[in-house]
């Protein structure tokens, strides 16, 4: 009972006190920025201009706000130049314009999502602080994406799929060429996919893992899938749903894809799909004139 207890307590209170924290960092962030717009404003003093810097994070290599710097706060404005609280993730960020006329910080915050919306600023998921003649946040517009991206924990997203790009089997992580032949994208290689049953032996119907559906290699040889790719009966090609093979508009799952063996993503090809392709490869009297349109 006594463990039960504590493990209850622990439930309710390691929550809490994550929240918490987040919010004193939020709250050191504002802070920090607030004490680098009066830094900012004794530098605009003195030389009648902010900082001039294109952007980027105040304490990055190279930042020209930095010690040493060639619009240097530090150590005339401030002692050093404050840090985010969690700065392997993010960081303070800074811009101005071309002459230095306007300049803008930003900060993430983590939990105080209302001040970062309802500061004025450009970027909705960021707080932003701003000075200038003309006393508005959109003097310098920064959006959401830019910010993220500066930021060092950001992981950039991965590159966009194009057909005609090696396809990955997320299933057994196994690669594939594919082509694209008039408007569809198909697979340059046969599929792969499965464990091995002899030929003298009947597949499955279904399909609910590698170790589960079955392949069958030339001369029951891995190496043979492996080169030439895999042979299936069509009710496992199929993994056990409604055939698509018939012709005419009055077969639905002719125009209802059926992904079957296929990776995710992908499905088996319909009669009206191999309809587009024959129309696509072949052009009058190089095609057997006898393939059902």
């Amino acid at each position: 009972m006594v463990i039960a207890i504590i493990g209850l307590l622990a439930a309710l209170i390691i929550p809490n006190l994550t929240q918490i924290r987040a919010k004193a960092r939020d709250a050191k962030r504002v802070e920090d920025l607030r004490q680098l717009q009066t830094a900012l404003e004794m530098y605009y003093s003195d030389y009648n201009h902010y900082p001039v810097w294109t952007s980027g994070c105040l304490n990055a290599s190279g930042s020209p706000l930095l010690s040493g710097g060639a619009y240097a706060l530090v150590p005339d404005y401030m002692g050093s130049l404050p840090k985010d609280p969690l700065p392997n993730k993010y960081c303070y960020y800074y811009q101005s314009d071309s002459i230095g006329a306007n300049f803008k910080l930003a900060a993430y915050l983590e939990k105080d999502t209302e001040k970062s919306q309802n500061d004025a600023g450009t970027a909705s998921s960021y707080y932003e602080v701003y000075q200038g003649p003309t006393g508005s946040g959109s003097a310098i517009n920064i959006d959401n994406d830019t910010l993220a991206a500066a930021m060092p924990g950001y992981v950039p997203p991965p590159p966009s799929w194009a057909c005609g790009d090696t396809l990955t089997d997320d299933r057994d992580n196994k690669t594939y060429a594919t082509v694209l032949i008039g408007t569809q994208c198909w697979m340059a290689e046969h599929l792969n996919y499965g464990t091995m049953t002899a030929g003298a032996n009947n597949q499955g119907s279904d399909c609910p893992s590698v170790a589960e559906t079955e392949k069958y290699c030339y001369g029951d040889t891995e190496s043979s899938c492996t080169s030439d790719g895999a042979l299936y009966q069509w009710a496992q090609a199929m993994c056990g749903a409604a055939s698509c093979n018939g012709t005419g508009e009055s077969q639905p799952a002719c125009t209802t894809p059926v992904q079957g063996i296929c990776p995710n993503g992908w499905h088996i090809p319909s009669h009206y799909e191999y309809t587009a392709l024959e129309r696509a490869v072949c052009t009058s009297g190089t095609c057997a004139t006898d393939f059902p349109v």
